[in-house]
C-alpha cells in the first residue's frame, strides 16, 4: 500500500500539523504501508523518521503557482494507491482531484477542525462558505476526522459513498521517553503552540498569570511558539508590564520534549470558540506525555478524555480568575499535582498513542 500525504504546510516543521502527519505515518509504516509526504512549501530543518520520504515542490525562488504546477507534474508521473490531503486550499485540492482522476487514485482529506470559511460572517463570506463546503467535500472518497463533533458536522455534507474514519489526536511518545525534568533553579510554567488569533487563549493566560504572580514571585511563564509579526508585537505589548514572561520563540521539534519536560506546569487556556469545539489540541498529548501537571480549559472533547483532579486539571473556559486560582492550588499541593500528572501520562499512552489506531487506519484504507 502506497500513500502520499499532500500538504500546504511547511514539512517537516515543528508544528502541530506536521507532528500529527508524522505520528500517524509512523503507525501506518509499522503496519506495512509506504508513506511519502509532499509539501508545496519550502523545506525547513527538523528531525523526522527516515522511513518517510519527503517531496518539496516549493523553494525560496519558486512562487506558489509554480509549486502547485510542479506538484501536479509529480502526481501525474508517479503511482500511489491513495492521496491524503492536509490543506484547505481550494486550488490545491482541485489540482489533486484532477490528478486522482487521471491516475485513478483514491483521494482522502484529513480534518482536525471546522472549515475555516465558517469564520467569515460577511454576506460574501457566507455565500462563498456555502459554495466551498458543497464543492470541496464532494470530491473525496474518504475523510479522516479527528473529533466526533466534526464527524457529526460533516456527515450530512458529503456524498453517501464517502467513507469516514475517526482518527483521534495521536502522539509519538518515544520523543518524550528519554526526557526528564532538569534539576535547575529555573522554575517555569510553559505554554507551547501557535499564538496567532488567540485560538489558544494566550491573552487569557497572560491575565491569569498576572494574578498568579501576586502570590508566586519566583516562577516564570515561558511562551514557546510564534505568531505573525504584527500579532506577536501585539502580544508582547499586552504583556509589557509582566516582568516574568519569556517569549522563547519557535522551537525545533527536537527541543520541545525537553522544554516541556522541564516545566513545573503545562497550561492551555483555550477560550470557548468554534475552533475549540471541533478541534483537539495536539499539544495536549505532548503535555501529558511529560508526566508533569497539566492545566487546561473544559472545551471540545477534552472533558471526554480527562477528569479534573484525576489525570489533569480542568477549569471552565474564559474564566481567568478561576484559571489563576487553579494554578495557585497546583503549586500549593505540588506533590499531589505531580501524581495526577503521572496519571495523565498513563491515560495518554493508552488513548493517544499513534500505535493504538494504526491497524484500524490501515484496515480502513484497505477496505476503501
Amino acid at each position: 500500500m502506497n500513500l502520499l500525504v499532500i500538504t500546504s504546510i511547511e514539512f517537516p516543521s515543528p508544528t502541530a500539523g506536521a507532528n500529527r502527519i508524522i505520528s500517524y505515518s509512523k503507525g501506518l509504516i509499522e503496519e506495512g504501508c509506504s508513506i511519502n509526504v509532499l509539501s508545496v512549501r519550502k523545506k525547513t530543518i527538523s528531525n523526522i523518521d527516515r522511513r518517510i520520504k519527503i517531496i518539496n515542490t516549493g523553494g525560496k525562488s519558486r512562487g506558489i503557482i509554480l509549486s502547485l504546477l510542479s506538484m501536479f507534474k509529480y502526481l501525474c508521473s508517479n503511482n500511489y494507491d491513495y492521496y491524503l490531503v492536509v490543506s484547505n486550499s481550494i486550488v490545491l485540492i482541485t489540482i489533486v482531484k484532477l490528478a486522482s482522476l487521471i491516475k485513478r487514485t483514491k483521494i482522502l482529506i484529513e480534518k482536525s477542525e471546522f472549515p475555516f470559511v465558517l469564520m467569515n460572517l460577511s454576506l460574501v463570506g457566507k455565500i462563498y462558505s456555502k459554495f466551498y463546503i458543497r464543492y470541496i467535500y464532494s470530491l473525496f472518497d474518504g475523510m479522516v476526522i479527528m473529533t466526533k463533533p466534526l464527524i457529526e458536522y460533516f456527515q450530512d455534507k458529503i456524498p453517501k459513498k464517502t467513507q469516514i474514519f475517526h482518527l483521534p489526536m495521536t502522539v509519538d511518545f518515544e520523543r518524550f521517553d528519554l526526557c526528564q525534568s532538569e534539576d535547575t533553579d529555573e522554575r517555569y510554567i510553559a505554554y507551547c503552540g501557535n499564538m496567532s488569533g488567540n485560538k489558544d487563549g494566550v491573552l487569557n493566560l497572560l491575565d491569569s498569570f498576572a494574578l498568579f504572580t501576586k502570590h508566586y514571585k519566583d516562577i516564570r511563564l515561558k511562551l514557546i511558539g510564534g505568531a505573525t509579526i504584527d500579532e506577536l508585537n501585539s502580544i508582547k505589548e499586552y504583556a509589557k508590564d509582566q516582568k516574568r514572561v519569556d517569549f522563547y520563540g519557535v522551537a525545533e521539534a527536537s527541543e520541545i520534549p525537553q522544554l516541556l519536560s522541564s516545566a513545573k506546569l503545562l497550561v492551555l487556556a483555550r477560550p470557548n470558540s468554534l475552533q475549540s469545539l471541533g478541534g483537539f489540541p495536539s499539544k495536549l498529548g505532548e503535555y501529558l506525555s511529560t508526566g508533569n501537571p497539566v492545566l487546561v480549559t473544559k472545551v471540545g472533547e477534552i472533558p471526554n478524555y480527562l477528569t479534573d483532579g484525576v489525570n489533569a486539571f480542568l477549569v471552565e473556559p474564559d474564566n481567568n480568575i478561576l484559571f489563576a486560582k487553579k494554578m495557585m492550588w497546583i503549586f500549593e499541593n505540588y506533590e499531589l499535582a505531580k501524581k495526577i500528572g503521572c496519571n495523565g501520562k498513563k491515560i495518554a499512552k493508552t488513548t493517544f498513542s499513534y500505535k493504538s489506531k494504526s491497524k484500524d487506519f490501515f484496515d480502513f484504507l484497505t477496505k476503501l
